[in-house]
């Protein structure tokens, strides 16, 4: 999905303004043109570590993980405001296709970085890239609302579905009382059933389990909640509020803000 993914959003930067690229988004107090140089150097980074195995930023000895990459991220944007709107997108596309074969050369069962907010460690590289898929799909989004061009590849259902594998991870640390089934509902576009046995929670798609616990959310709204861009209406009143709290508290990416 990377491919169609980078595709369209480079169509859709190419109409943007000058104006356009200094507009402010919901991503701290980056603008246009700083997400896009952040989502640059994520294809880069990754292209330097993964296929030439080149790490020179290490954590500091009392550098947590998300202040460690909240402060290298940090660092590149700051330096690539030096490059033109021009010159981020032809780098972009340009290394795409470099970022795209590195992932397609790799087993997808193969051992590759962990995904912390699933707690895998390490995690398959299907699963890896999934993720990676989920940090552009969002900062699409970040940028697309910033300029009021709506769009974006792939659906919200798809993104979702990704993040919902870390509900098991998310809820293992809450006491949910008798609860031993949950069903989440992003309508209208994914559903997916936990179940608890032997103390661990496993998850699956639909919701086709006896009579689990609902938790009714709108897609649009359980991404944003998911990622810590939004507040949340409340779900279903019949949801037991530990259990909604429990599923609306996962966060699906690295962060270090309260």
């Amino acid at each position: 999905m990377f491919a169609p993914q980078r595709r369209e959003f480079l169509a859709m930067l190419r109409e943007l303004t000058p104006r356009d690229w200094d507009r402010p988004t919901t991503c701290g107090e980056w603008a246009v043109r700083e997400v896009v140089a952040h989502m640059l150097g994520d294809l880069l980074g990754r292209v330097s570590a993964q296929r030439d195995e080149y790490r020179p930023d290490q954590p500091l000895p009392d550098e947590t993980l998300p202040t460690f990459i909240d402060r290298i991220n940090e660092e590149w944007v700051r330096a690539a405001r030096r490059l033109s709107p021009r010159l981020l997108m032809e780098l972009y596309a340009t290394n795409g296709v470099v970022h795209d074969e590195q992932w397609a050369s790799l087993p997808a069962n193969q051992l590759s970085e962990s995904v912390s907010w699933a707690g895998i460690h390490p995690a398959p590289v299907w699963f890896d890239a999934a993720r990676d898929l989920t940090e552009y799909w969002v900062h699409e989004r970040q940028v697309r609302e910033a300029v009021r061009r709506p769009g974006g590849f792939p659906e919200v259902g798809v993104v979702l579905d990704i993040f919902a594998r870390g509900l098991p991870y998310a809820l293992a640390g809450v006491d949910l009382g008798s609860t031993e089934c949950i069903a989440v509902i992003g309508d209208p576009l994914g559903a997916w059933t936990l179940v608890r046995e032997a103390g661990s929670w496993w998850i699956r798609n639909g919701t086709d389990d006896g009579e689990p616990v609902m938790v009714i959310v709108a897609a649009e709204e359980l991404w944003r909640r998911w990622t810590r861009r939004a507040p949340f209406s409340a779900p279903a009143p019949s949801t037991p509020e530990t259990v909604r709290d429990a599923v609306l508290a996962h966060v699906a990416i690295i962060h270090s803000s309260p």
